[in-house]
């Protein structure tokens, strides 16, 4: 989960305590950033690609041996 705009600390709408509140709910991880100051930005594309990353691993380790995926393979940009 990401809280966007940090910079703009002075207009706050959720609380810190309530966005970590929903990602321990949501059981995922939370991160700030701002792009206007360059903040935690790539860090929040890295930890989604290693999610993305862990979930495909998962997926596939619960596969049975000669069993093949039924699922369409799309392209995806974020």
């Amino acid at each position: 989960m990401v809280g966007n705009k940090a910079d703009l600390e002075h207009q706050r709408v959720v609380s810190l305590d309530e966005a970590h509140a929903l990602s321990r709910q949501l059981k995922v991880p939370y991160i700030e950033c701002s792009a206007k100051a360059r903040m935690n930005v790539d860090q929040a594309f890295h930890e989604l690609v290693r999610l993305v990353r862990r979930f495909q691993e998962a997926e596939r380790i619960n596969m049975k041996p000669n069993q093949k995926s039924n699922k369409k393979r799309n392209c995806n940009i974020l």
